[in-house]
């Protein structure tokens, strides 16, 4: 708490350090009284800020002094306030205008750093050292680190001075070395890992000294600043430690000697550095510790850049996959029109894994001089480096690539049309969708349909023409891919050219793919009707497969029309047509066509239509539609009523068990006592149990006690347990509520609207909007209800409403309050 306190605080003292006025620090006039000021603390204005800033600039010694004698431990008393004002002083003896206090404060915090303090106190003031840290501090802190407690606090704030001000790091790692032989123990390991840190070469001798000692922690240390350091005296210690028997410890001996290879780099030694890499690249070429052979690459190619594309190429021709991944993340970085001219001139020699790799590379790098060698790899005799070439020729020649690709077309390989396809449908440009649509008239039968789907695929809605050419090509199967080409492309008045290509269908394939076709374009027509009573007019006298095609399309768009004709279908003289119609209802886009699928399920003497048409009913009671959830068990019921067989029955429970109303339970529960439908039944009752417990638990409670009476599988009982267990934290509360609302007078104002009758208690205000208040007990007690959740607005009013059922006339208490209005 005291540190929130404080940081708050202190920030309040750090606004306006740039304000005008007398310079913080410069201020004349004797000391200010301490405990005066620090009654002042925190500021409470901007102008007490700035006046207490410039006091505080004036403390002389003393009053620093007394400040820092102020600490004490946390628990033993409140010193927030002489910490704040510490705080404040070192952030400002930081500034240039701080510089006259500067050298008085690090004074007088060094004293006090080796006074009689305790550690809290001191710990505390060598944390304020990191702002101003000059020299002076340095050397104060110094002292620190061969004092019990005091040397980890004393590194990290000598570390932060040294990272901020890189002029002083040589006089802070005179500073380590200086108390690195008066030290033991822990506090040895951290100035050896604090000289590492520095990359301090003078300390080498005793890095390698430490190297050997029995304590491991300070080994590692060692170990780890001999890395850094960038010494060559240091290598054979390193390269001893990846011998480790200790597989962790010789994952982190090969870790150092990577970074002690970079740290070579740095310091001129780049031979070194590339021996090293290369020696641990061949000691692990067999596969061995892959991750090693990945980690040593990518630390030569940091070290050698483009000089290093030959080892990269040769690990992307690897028979190791994760090998290969990590070179090829690597040669897609390294920048040089060289790199690419390596990769081109190994892909001939390199092995088909190879191959497809530097492909991706060069799509991936983008270098438009290696498309010839894509072209050209388009002709490999391996399926997977043509797969690469292909996206390679894309990426790099754009348009220059088209012929090619569409070359690559010309195979019985569907992998490969794919990728071809894909990559022509992402090439930009009008000029390439030309070219691809003139060469339909010239293709073989299956490059006619694949360039068909790529047109579909760019959207070539000016290549229609073309597209309805080939939808009378004499091959069936280009037909039909004519026709998912004209699905995509055809417009809204294309559809009498549609149903006419459907009159001369006779393949229920391609039927269907028109169909698909016909329904898409009355779809995307401004004025639908209009063109559902074309499609309504073209199905009068067509013969049969024609007509209940037509009203399969009818089925797909929907409406009230569309609707109306094939509920005139299904009287019509001829099976098949009826068929259809029950067919397209079942599979009507909304709900609108329930109460005809519930009429063809009860009136139709065909098992089948009763079967088809309950399936369908059941699929669109479970549509999106603003009827109340009773209404939707209402006709859940009246469906089952009808079923004729089990297995439609058991769907319908199923689809009652997803209205999330309690009423579901009171159809669901005469179902457990029937041993065919017990288990539907039961599944259903505990997913509505679950979903409104919280509004409707005294139902939910009766329902699952019915539930857990009969025999059902555990994971059905395990559930109900848990309904009941939720339940008992109901018990006595009222959750199930309506709330209308907000209501609120523009001439009044919080609890002056008490007095206003708005509707709910106004009988002349007509139809009121009750809507169920959304219990959630999530977010606190399940009695609690949120007004401001659920309506927006400040004065406002609203109003709750429930009922409460008892079975006979008794006493009863209600207990309720408020926290607001």
């Amino acid at each position: 708490m005291l540190a929130g306190l404080a940081v708050t605080c202190i920030a309040v003292l750090a606004v306006g350090c740039a304000s005008t006025g007398t310079p913080f620090g410069l201020a004349g006039g004797p000391s200010p009284d301490v405990p005066a000021l620090l009654e002042r603390i925190p500021a409470q204005t901007a102008l007490d800020t700035s006046a207490l800033k410039r006091d505080l600039a004036r403390l002389d010694a003393d009053a620093i002094r007394s400040l820092c004698y102020m600490l004490v431990d946390p628990g033993t008393g409140d010193d927030t306030k002489p910490r704040m004002a510490l705080h404040a002083l070192a952030i400002h003896a930081a500034t240039r205008e701080g510089r006259a206090v500067r050298r008085r404060f690090i004074d007088v915090v060094g004293e006090a750093l080796d006074s009689e303090l305790t550690v809290s106190a001191k710990v505390f003031l060598i944390e304020q050292l990191e702002f101003p840290g000059t020299d002076r501090a340095a050397a104060s802190l110094g002292r620190c680190l061969t004092a019990d407690g005091l040397c980890a606090p004393a590194a990290r704030t000598l570390l932060t001075i040294a990272a901020a001000h890189s002029a002083r790091v040589q006089r802070v790692s005179t500073v380590f070395r200086e108390a690195l032989p008066k030290t033991t123990g822990l506090d040895r390991v951290t100035i050896v890992s604090a000289l590492g840190v520095l990359g301090d070469r003078k300390s080498v001798p005793a890095f390698l000294q430490a190297a050997k000692s029995d304590d491991p922690m300070l080994r590692r240390a060692a170990l780890d600043a001999l890395a850094r350091c960038g010494d060559p005296a240091a290598r054979q210690v390193l390269v001893e430690a990846t011998r480790a028997t200790s597989l962790v410890e010789r994952s982190q001996a090969i870790d150092r000697l990577l970074t002690f290879a970079l740290s070579l780099d740095e310091h001129r030694k780049q031979a070194d550095a590339v021996s090293i890499i290369r020696k641990l690249i061949a000691e692990h070429e067999d596969g061995h510790a892959v991750h090693v052979h990945c980690a040593a690459l990518e630390t030569l190619a940091t070290v050698l850049g483009d000089r290093a594309i030959d080892d990269v190429i040769a690990a992307l021709d690897s028979d190791s996959l994760e090998l290969r991944a990590a070179a090829a993340k690597l040669a897609a970085t390294i920048p040089g029109r060289a790199v690419t001219r390596s990769l081109i001139a190994r892909l001939d020699t390199a092995t088909p894994a190879g191959r497809a790799g530097m492909l991706g590379v060069l799509s991936v790098r983008g270098d438009q001089s290696a498309l010839p060698a894509a072209l050209a790899a388009l002709k490999d005799e391996d399926p997977d480096v043509r797969l690469a070439a292909i996206d390679a020729a894309s990426k790099l020649g754009q348009t220059r690539a088209v012929d090619a690709l569409l070359t690559a077309l010309d195979t019985d390989v569907e992998e490969q049309r794919q990728a071809a396809r894909d990559a022509l449908c992402g090439i930009s440009g009008g000029q390439v969708t030309k070219t691809v649509a003139a060469a339909i008239r010239k293709a073989p039968t299956h490059m006619k349909i694949d360039l068909l789907m790529v047109l579909a695929g760019r959207a070539a809605l000016g290549e229609t023409g073309i597209v309805f050419a080939a939808s009378r090509d004499a091959d069936e199967a280009v037909r039909i891919a004519a026709a998912g080409a004209l699905e995509m492309l055809a417009a809204p008045n294309s559809t009498p050219a549609l149903i006419a290509l459907l009159t001369e269908a006779d393949a229920e394939d391609e039927r269907e793919a028109l169909v698909s076709a016909i329904a898409a374009t009355v779809k995307r027509a401004a004025d639908v009707p209009a063109l559902v009573a074309t499609v309504i007019a073209a199905a009068d006298g067509q013969p049969t497969p024609t007509f209940c095609c037509l009203l399969r399309v009818l089925g797909r768009v929907g409406g009230d029309e569309a609707l109306a004709e094939v509920r005139t279908a299904l009287a019509d003289d001829r099976a098949e047509a009826v068929e259809a119609a029950v067919r397209t209802l079942a599979e009507w886009p909304d709900a609108s066509a329930a109460d005809d699928l519930l009429a063809v399920a009860r009136d139709s003497a065909e098992l089948t239509h009763n079967v088809l048409a309950l399936r369908g009913y059941a699929r669109v009671l479970g549509l999106a539609s603003d009827r109340d959830a009773a209404t939707t068990v209402k006709m859940h019921v009246a469906g089952i009523d009808v079923a004729r067989r089990p297995e439609e029955t058991k769907l319908l429970l199923a689809g009652v068990g997803g209205v999330k109303d309690g009423a579901a339970l009171a159809v669901l529960d005469p179902r457990l006592d029937d041993e065919a439908l017990r288990g539907e039944a039961a599944v259903a009752m505990v997913g509505v149990a679950e979903a409104v417990v919280g509004k409707d638990w005294p139902r939910c409670e009766a329902a699952m006690a019915r539930v857990l009476a009969t025999e059902v599988p555990d994971d059905i009982r395990d559930r109900a347990l848990a309904v009941l267990d939720k339940i008992a934290t109901y018990d006595g509360h009222i959750t199930d509520w309506l709330v209308s609302g907000p209501y609120t007078d523009g001439k009044k104002t919080g609890s002056q609207m008490f007095g206003v009758a708005f509707p709910p208690e106004d009988p002349k205000a007509g139809e009121v909007e009750w809507r169920p208040y959304p219990m959630d007990d999530s977010s606190g007690p399940v009695w609690r209800i949120d007004l401001g959740a659920v309506m927006e607005g400040a004065d406002v009013v609203a109003y709750l409403r429930t009922r409460v059922f008892s079975p006979a006339s008794q006493p009863a208490v209600l207990e309720l309050g408020s926290d607001d209005g």
